[in-house]
């Protein structure tokens, strides 16, 4: 019974380690197109439990830390905020956002 469950075990903890290995490549690529954002490109970033339009104001940091700052208008964020503010998100939380067809 016990070889049993230390078995089960095992496999659960391949299954895991498997599930990581296929998902980080997808990590990389989010990271490396946060990485190369330019100043003015239009962003979507988190907020609260949605998710919000915005600017690229800044970008900085070492690569490994590196920082953006994001200008939220109230006709780009959907009137989320009611005036011009920014903030300043990790890279790795900005991504770019996709055109409508």
């Amino acid at each position: 019974m016990i070889d049993c469950l230390a078995g089960t075990i095992d496999q659960v903890v391949a299954a895991k380690l498997a599930v990581r290995s296929r998902n980080q490549p997808a990590l990389a690529r989010r990271v490396d197109v946060a990485q190369n954002l330019e100043l003015g490109a239009t962003v979507v970033i988190p907020w609260g439990i949605d998710e919000v339009r915005g600017t690229v104001a800044e970008v900085y940091g070492p690569d490994d830390d590196r920082r953006v700052v994001v200008a939220l208008s109230p006709e780009l964020s959907s009137y989320v905020v009611d005036e011009l503010t920014t903030v300043t998100l990790p890279a790795d939380s900005v991504r770019l956002a996709v055109v409508a067809a």
